[in-house]
């Protein structure tokens, strides 16, 4: 027959209760741990994009800026020749 142990009753010493305590707790923390990291490294793929993002946005208003310097430069240019 299927489960020939019903009869028996099994019981686990004190040092196997304990080990599989430890064992349950040393996975949730593992389990937490890779949570914890997981949540981490998002926040930190989210911070370098925000950067990322930034900085091309800085670079563009100096790209503006320069733009509207050469326009004004050759305004002038173009002002004095009159």
């Amino acid at each position: 027959m299927f489960g020939g142990n019903k009869g028996m009753n099994m019981r686990l010493s004190d040092s196997e209760v304990v080990t599989i305590a430890r064992r349950r707790e040393d996975k949730k923390k593992k389990e937490a741990l890779a949570k914890a990291r997981k949540i981490r490294e998002a926040k930190e793929k989210k911070e370098r994009e925000k950067k990322r993002a930034q900085d091309e946005l800085n670079r563009k208003i100096e790209e503006k800026e320069k733009i509207e310097r050469d326009i004004e430069r050759l305004r002038r240019m173009i002002a004095d020749m009159h």
